[in-house]
């Protein structure tokens, strides 16, 4: 894998979240959890940059979200389209992996290609600036759907970076 980091500075930027016809963005409850891990494991597996490594992203990502969910210093995004939940982005404060994104951003194959990406970020973004912080990063495999996303969303791209908690293979 070519791992790439995406820094935001965040200190007085908007991120308006486009409105994006038909969904409706809204923090998570503690009742999503099934739902939101569903979509976790459904984007990522749509992805062929993590082909082969969604059980231990599922395993590991899981384990954030749970983690997280009812943490004051962190904060999930999700989309809903009517009664189903269908796109998620984590961020928090500080995290262990030396990042800002618990998740990454998490579309159901079917609901890709409308802006929900773009969307969760702009609201994750904007969530952490109001944390105060200067600065999100997070980083990911560079040919992810993910990368092109963050790419147009105003980041620096830093290549080759290390990243200690990649996932591995089973």
């Amino acid at each position: 894998m070519r791992w790439v980091r995406f820094d935001w500075p965040l200190t007085e930027r908007e991120f308006l979240s486009p409105d994006v016809a038909g969904y409706r963005l809204r923090a998570a409850v503690p009742d999503d959890l099934d739902a939101m891990l569903g979509v976790v494991r459904a984007a990522y597996a749509s992805d062929p940059a993590w082909r082969g490594l969604v059980a231990d992203i599922e395993r590991r990502v899981g384990a954030r979200i749970r983690d997280s969910l009812r943490d004051p210093s962190a904060h999930f995004v999700v989309a809903d389209h009517g009664s189903h939940l269908v796109g998620l982005n984590g961020v928090a404060v500080r995290l262990s992996t030396g990042q800002n994104f618990i998740t990454g951003i998490c579309v159901a194959p079917e609901h890709q290609g409308r802006g929900l990406g773009g969307a969760l970020l702009a609201a994750s973004l904007a969530w952490l600036r109001d944390q105060g912080l200067a600065v999100a990063t997070v980083t990911t495999d560079a040919r992810s759907v993910a990368a092109r996303v963050y790419q147009r969303f105003g980041a620096t791209r830093i290549e080759g970076v290390e990243y200690p908690d990649a996932p591995r293979g089973t």
